[in-house]
C-alpha cells in the first residue's frame, strides 16, 4: 500500500448498528472529490440506519 492512500469516515450512531466507509485511491486523487463523495456517502448511510432502527 505503498502508492495509495485512503479515505474514512464513521456512519451509524454510537451503541448502534454503524460502519466505516472508505475509499482507496492513488496519493495523487483528488482529495476534495473523494473526501466529498465518502462524506456524502456515509451521510445516505446515517439516513438509511435512522430510518431502519430509528
Amino acid at each position: 500500500m505503498k502508492d495509495v492512500s485512503l479515505v474514512v469516515a464513521r456512519y451509524g450512531q454510537e451503541g448502534k448498528v454503524g460502519g466505516l466507509l472508505g475509499v482507496i485511491g492513488p496519493t495523487r486523487m483528488q482529495y476534495d472529490r473523494a473526501i466529498a463523495v465518502v462524506r456524502y456517502m456515509a451521510n445516505v448511510m446515517n439516513e438509511l440506519l435512522s430510518e431502519l432502527y430509528g
